[in-house]
């Protein structure tokens, strides 16, 4: 998904609430930092989720990582599908 499309998507037009609000916060809190420096802010945003009873589909986590990854640089975004890549 390119990054400058993730909130014009069908899959973010249709998403829950609860779940833009923790998209939408990751994406604001993660601006201008490095991948390395984001780990604090996505626990958090783990956290949330799980006290919500949240869980994401396949896609609706394609539109988190565009969100976090919009204003990364190029390395951060390469390690961010590297990691994404193991995950799999």
């Amino acid at each position: 998904m390119d990054n400058e499309k993730w909130q014009n998507s069908d899959v973010w037009k249709k998403m829950d609430p609860k779940k833009k609000k923790i998209i939408n916060t990751l994406a604001e809190q993660g601006k201008g930092k490095r991948f390395e420096d984001s780990a604090g802010i996505i626990m958090a945003a783990v956290n949330q989720m799980n006290r919500e009873g949240l869980s994401f589909t396949k896609e609706e986590s394609s539109v988190m990582i565009a969100a976090m990854t919009e204003n990364m640089s190029a390395a951060d975004k390469a390690k961010v599908d590297m990691m994404r890549k193991f995950i799999k």
